[in-house]
């Protein structure tokens, strides 16, 4: 075995260097005769991840984590950035012929360096969590976008308290590797940080990364795990279980976070969640930091009560010479989406700047501040903002 392993590294480099002297042959080419989309097509004959400027990654791996949610081991290319902890990716793969882009966070897999893992939620409707959690198989090729995100592990020692609803878990679990791997690697400031972990999920079945939490309680004994079912009674096993209970958020729950005062939070969830945990908490702790995957319902159902979101805009495309006639009440990533425009996006909450766009002319509401902005911007979130009257944008 260690023969096998210290061989490895050579046949890898032989490799990498192969390729790369073939991508800087293709790349010199490519400037003088074809443009890069043409090398990238023809370099993917040769190799699925190569690409002059694309960052890729293979399915090397896919393991059922839940009974409605897949993760997936990547393994990327030579262009994509490691993402730290907590962070996101645009991630995106062919759907019937059509480029589909979401944003999942990533962790690391700590017993395979280089490698990338996602955890993706099989949402009704969305068609690429349904073709990842389905339809992926090992060997498919992912499109990967930059690195975001500042949802990090605080720098200070103070106690950690972490909050996930549903998928909100996926973050949380790429923080905690990265502190189990303090934990192993003997280093000082974890081994005394005192870390709870609150997790709410509608049934046992839906719950993801159980048992590798249940084994960070073994190796860090400051880190608590709750697990809470919503939408399920808890059996008689389950009731035995010191980190299973019932019911939803509420204050009750975190009598026993020592230090409460000095706390800092990190919470993960619908926007539901995220205010509630907020309401709870927020005179209480330290520090209050949080990441919501859904529009606040406030502003995401303000059509009911804006008497202009129920009026129609029209949006001139400049570069594709377009005109539509569009309901100010969606976001204008929706109502783009709605007339078969095919527009560049990825989180869907304001976060990623993938799908931002030159606003030359005309007003729009920022979906989630309520705020409307009148003059001209270099980089207008269609994702977020609703026109407000007539709009001139440069796509």
């Amino acid at each position: 075995m260690s023969k096998e392993m210290s061989a490895m590294p050579n046949s890898m480099s032989v490799s990498e260097h192969t390729s790369g002297s073939v991508l800087q042959r293709l790349g010199r080419f490519a400037q003088s005769v074809m443009d890069h989309d043409a090398v990238n097509f023809w370099a993917g004959k040769l190799n699925p991840l190569w690409s002059l400027n694309q960052p890729m990654a293979r399915i090397v791996a896919r393991e059922e984590a839940a009974s409605n949610s897949v993760t997936l081991i990547l393994k990327p290319n030579r262009h994509v950035v490691l993402p730290q902890a907590g962070q996101h990716l645009n991630v995106a793969a062919e759907v019937e012929g059509v480029r589909i882009a979401r944003s999942y966070s990533s962790s690391a897999v700590l017993d395979q360096p280089g490698l990338l893992a996602i955890t993706v939620k099989q949402v009704k409707g969305g068609r690429l969590s349904n073709w990842l959690c389905l339809q992926a198989r090992e060997g498919d090729v992912l499109y990967l976008g930059q690195p975001f995100g500042d949802f990090q592990w605080p720098v200070s020692p103070q106690p950690v308290l972490l909050l996930a609803a549903g998928s909100g878990i996926t973050p949380m679990i790429s923080l905690l590797r990265q502190y189990a791997q303090h934990a192993v690697m003997g280093m000082p400031l974890p081994s005394k940080q005192a870390v709870q972990l609150h997790y709410w999920v509608r049934s046992r079945a839906e719950a993801c990364f159980v048992e590798e939490l249940q084994a960070l309680t073994s190796i860090q004994p400051n880190f608590t795990f709750h697990l809470y079912l919503t939408q399920q009674d808890l059996s008689p096993a389950q009731a035995s279980q010191p980190y299973a209970q019932y019911g939803r958020i509420q204050a009750s729950h975190f009598a026993q976070q020592e230090d409460l005062n000095n706390s800092h939070v990190l919470a993960c969830g619908s926007a539901g969640f995220v205010s509630t945990a907020q309401q709870i908490l927020h005179t209480q702790v330290a520090s209050f930091q949080a990441e919501a995957f859904s529009l606040p319902s406030t502003h995401a159902d303000s059509a009911n009560t804006d008497p202009a979101s129920n009026q129609t805009v029209e949006i001139t495309l400049q570069k594709q010479q377009r005109i539509l006639t569009v309901p100010s009440g969606q976001s204008i990533l929706e109502a783009l989406e709605a007339q078969g425009i095919s527009h560049p996006s990825g989180c869907r909450m304001g976060l990623c700047n993938t799908c931002a766009c030159h606003k030359v002319s005309g007003s729009t509401k920022h979906m989630i501040s309520g705020e409307q902005q009148h003059e001209e911007t270099a980089a207008l979130r269609v994702c977020i903002s609703q026109a407000r009257s007539d709009l001139v944008l440069d796509i």
